[in-house]
């Protein structure tokens, strides 16, 4: 399992970026994050959940509604 301590939130902040007009998930992000290796997004995808509300303000993002998977966009 991925230490969620090693990802890098910069790196992080730029996939976020990417989804600048589109919802995405913590699973789109981890597949962005570990350059589709699916043993790692699969590993980590939880730990992604919780970085993006631990860091949502600093990320500028927002929960989008309460759906399963929790949805996220990008304050614009």
């Amino acid at each position: 399992m991925t230490d969620i301590h090693s990802i890098n939130l910069d790196k992080l902040r730029n996939i976020v970026q990417k989804f600048a007009h589109s919802d995405f998930t913590a699973a789109q992000i981890a597949a962005d994050y570990w350059d589709g290796a699916t043993d790692q997004i699969a590993a980590s995808r939880d730990q992604f959940e919780a970085l993006l509300q631990r860091n949502a303000a600093l990320l500028g993002i927002q929960e989008v509604g309460a759906t399963q998977p929790m949805r996220w966009h990008t304050l614009q």
